[in-house]
């Protein structure tokens, strides 16, 4: 989290405990650090091997020109109603029939209890804050990479995919 949130948000009691108990990072800067990024996701490339990075195509250029240059594997994922549908549906499914491990963290927890489900005359579902200063960005970023996974699925192996949300 950058600083500026850090010292401003309504969440800041919420990301000062998160950060002293090692669960959020707090970067010296006024905004998103995108080099702070790109390290970060090289570091974890040494750790897991990465097939792709989902972004979101209108909030996060600046991520991907530079994670572009540095040859990252990035993908556009849309994030309308119609595009999140599916993937919102099969995380549902998942998270009923335990097909998923979600990691025991608080910031994470915090981000599901946030969603309300925005459904549309289509019945098409997608994750909706429960009011503007809650957070659901980890939530949008499975449902991201779900939704990668089902365009590239048949270009992976078959087995367990891990999946790590930035």
């Amino acid at each position: 989290i950058c600083m500026n949130a850090y010292n401003t948000s309504p969440n800041k009691e919420l990301y000062r405990r998160w950060i002293k108990d090692g669960y959020m990072t707090l970067i010296d800067a006024d905004s998103i650090d995108i080099d702070y990024v790109i390290k970060f996701i090289f570091e974890l490339g040494d750790k897991v091997p990465i097939a792709l990075i989902a972004y979101d195509q209108w909030h996060a250029q600046q991520l991907r020109i530079a994670a572009e240059k540095q040859q990252l594997p990035m993908r556009a994922v849309k994030q309308g109603i119609g595009s999140f549908g599916e993937p919102t549906s099969l995380l549902e499914h998942m998270i009923y029939t335990k097909e998923v491990v979600i990691d025991d963290n608080p910031v994470t927890y915090w981000c599901f209890s946030n969603v309300l489900i925005k459904t549309d005359e289509n019945n098409n579902r997608k994750p909706i804050k429960s009011s503007k200063n809650q957070k659901i960005d980890i939530v949008i970023a499975f449902i991201q990479s779900i939704k990668l996974y089902m365009e590239v699925e048949s270009i992976i192996p078959a087995g367990n995919i891990e999946c790590v949300v930035l």
